[in-house]
C-alpha cells in the first residue's frame, strides 16, 4: 500500500502474458478498489489496442505508436496522472502523479526481453531524470530474471497455455432452453436404458423442438439487436464507440521548441495558447459593471424576442440530460420548472437583452479539451478541439435571438447561397454533393474541370469580435442584438 494524504491507494504489478483469463482477474479486482494504481507488462493485446482494461472509469496508459504494447499503467479516475512522453515506448510506460499540490511521484511499468541486455537504455534515463529533478520513483517490472532458485532452469514453461474452461453464456440464451435441454437430456436417457422405439420417437420430437426453439430465440435476438440502432443517432453513437482511439489519457503535449510538458497544468497552458491565441490571465473584473440605460424600442425589442411561448420552446429544444456548464444547470431542470419558472426567466431575459446585459455567472465557460479522431500524433496540441460548455439559461435567450435573426434579418438579407455551414437545411453532406455533381458533369461532358480547396487554420479562433459586428451590421441586425 502506498500513502497518500487523503486516502490509500493500492499498487498492484502484474505480467499478464497477453492472457484473457489474466486480463478478466486484473480487471476484477480493479472494479472493486476504489483508488489503485497498476503496472502491467504484457497485456492482451488484438489490433493494436490493449483489451478488457480499456472501458473501465480509470485511465489506461500505453503507447500507441507500436501495434503490440509490452507496457501500460492503469490509474483510477481520481488521480491525477501525466505521461512522461519522453521515457514511454513499446516496453515501457512512465506517468507523474501528483499527489499533493507541490510533491509529484513517478510510477513507470517496464518490460525487459530475455534478449536484450538490462537495464534499458529508457530506463536508466528515467532513474537519472528522477535523481535530477529530486523525484521519487517507483518501477514495477518483468525483468525476465531466470534463476534456478526458483524454480526455473534453462527453459521456462510460460508459453505452455493452459486450457481454459470458461463457459460462454449467449444474450439470447434463458430459462425456456434450459428447462428445454434438460427434457431432451432426460429423454435420451431413457431410451438407450429401455432401447424402446417409442422412447426414441419422445426424444427425436423433444430434440426437434430444442432445435426449433434455439433458431427462433437466436433470429429473436438479432433482430432485438439490430432494432436498437435503428436511428441515425443511436447507429452514430455505435459507430463513435467502434471508431474511439485510446489516446493514453492525459498526454503530454509537445512545446514549439520540441520539448515536451511534465505537469497538467503545463499542457493546459499549452492547449491554451494553441486554441485561443492572444489571451491572457487577468485579474477578476470590477463586480458593479456600468449602469447601462435602454430605450423604448429596446424595451419593444425585448418583449419580441423573448416570449413565454420562445421560452418554452428553446428550453424544449435542448435533449433533458445534456452536459451542464459551471452552474450545474442542465436542460431537465428548465423543462421540470414548468410556467412559474418561465415567468421569471422571461423577466429576466428580457432586462438583459434591453440593458445590453450578460450576467456574471451566465459569462463563466468551462472548457474540455477532446480529441480528434484519427490522428497519428496526440503529442501535438493541434490534435484536439475545445468544447465549451455554457449556461442553459444563456443558451436559451441565444436560441430565441437566433430566431429572431433567421426571421427578420436573414430573411431580407440572406447568407450567399452556396455557403453550407450554419444554414438550415444544409450540411458538409449537401457540399460533398454540391461538388461531386460539378466534377460529374465535367466527365459525362467531356471537360475539364478544376477545383481549389483552401483550409484557414484556426478560423474560429482567430475571428475577432470586431469582424463578427460588422457583419451583423451589414445585414441590417438590430444594434441591441449585436451589443
Amino acid at each position: 500500500m502506498m500513502a497518500c494524504p487523503s486516502s490509500k491507494t493500492s499498487l498492484v504489478q502484474a505480467n499478464l502474458h497477453h492472457s484473457v483469463t489474466a486480463s478478466a482477474q486484473l480487471r476484477k479486482w480493479l472494479e472493486v478498489q476504489r483508488t489503485a494504481i497498476a503496472l502491467i507488462q504484457e497485456p492482451w493485446v488484438g489490433a493494436g489496442k490493449i483489451k478488457g482494461l480499456n472501458n473501465l472509469k480509470g485511465k489506461l496508459f500505453y503507447s500507441s505508436e507500436h501495434d503490440k504494447p509490452r507496457a501500460c499503467i492503469y490509474t483510477t479516475k481520481d488521480i491525477c496522472a501525466q505521461p512522461l512522453t519522453d521515457f514511454c515506448s513499446r516496453d515501457m510506460y512512465a506517468v507523474a502523479i501528483q499527489y499533493t499540490q507541490e510533491s509529484r511521484l513517478v510510477v513507470a511499468s517496464v518490460y525487459m526481453p530475455e534478449e536484450d541486455t538490462p537495464p534499458p537504455h529508457d530506463l536508466s534515463r528515467l532513474v537519472n531524470f528522477c535523481e535530477r529533478t529530486g523525484l521519487e520513483v517507483v518501477i514495477g517490472t518483468d525483468s525476465n530474471a531466470h534463476h534456478p532458485l526458483w524454480g526455473m532452469e534453462k527453459p521456462n514453461e510460460r508459453e505452455i497455455t493452459p486450457p481454459r474452461h470458461a463457459e460462454v453464456k449467449q444474450p439470447w440464451w434463458g430459462k425456456e432452453l434450459d428447462r428445454k435441454r434438460k427434457k431432451v437430456r432426460k429423454a435420451l436417457n431413457r431410451a438407450m436404458n429401455t432401447s424402446m422405439d417409442e422412447d426414441w420417437l419422445l426424444y427425436k420430437k423433444a430434440k426437434s423442438e430444442y432445435k426449433k426453439c434455439i433458431r427462433y430465440r437466436r433470429s429473436i435476438g438479432w433482430r432485438k439487436f439490430c432494432g436498437y440502432i435503428e436511428t441515425c443517432k443511436q447507429a452514430n453513437r455505435i459507430r463513435n464507440i467502434l471508431a474511439k482511439q485510446n489516446t493514453s489519457g492525459s498526454m503530454s503535449l509537445k512545446k514549439p521548441d520540441g520539448s515536451y510538458s511534465t505537469s497538467p497544468d503545463e499542457a493546459q497552458r499549452i492547449l491554451i495558447e494553441t486554441h485561443f491565441p492572444g489571451c491572457c490571465v487577468t485579474q477578476e473584473a470590477n463586480r458593479h459593471d456600468d449602469i447601462l440605460t435602454s430605450t423604448a424600442e429596446d424595451w419593444n425589442l425585448a418583449q419580441r424576442v423573448v416570449t413565454m411561448d420562445k421560452i418554452h420552446w428553446a428550453i424544449h429544444s435542448f435533449l433533458p440530460y445534456k452536459a451542464a456548464g459551471p452552474d450545474g444547470i442542465f436542460p431537465a431542470l428548465l423543462q421540470w420548472g414548468g410556467k412559474a419558472l418561465i415567468v421569471r426567466l422571461a423577466a429576466i431575459m428580457r432586462a438583459c437583452l434591453a440593458l445590453k446585459y450578460v450576467p456574471r455567472g451566465w459569462r463563466e465557460v468551462k472548457v474540455t479539451f477532446i480529441p480528434k479522431p484519427g490522428k497519428s500524433d496526440y503529442t501535438d496540441p493541434k490534435s484536439y478541439r475545445p468544447i465549451s460548455l455554457t449556461s442553459f439559461l444563456l443558451k436559451t435567450m441565444e436560441r430565441m435571438c437566433e430566431r429572431e435573426l433567421r426571421g427578420s434579418a436573414l430573411m431580407n438579407l440572406p447568407l450567399h447561397d452556396k455557403q453550407h455551414a450554419y444554414s438550415l437545411g444544409k450540411s458538409t453532406e449537401s457540399a460533398l454533393h454540391k461538388v461531386i455533381t460539378k466534377i460529374e458533369e465535367a466527365i459525362q461532358n467531356k471537360e475539364i474541370c478544376l477545383g481549389s480547396f483552401i483550409d484557414i487554420e484556426g478560423a474560429f479562433d482567430r475571428t475577432n469580435f470586431s469582424s463578427i459586428k460588422g457583419a451583423l451590421g451589414r445585414h441590417k441586425v438590430e444594434p441591441a442584438l449585436i451589443d
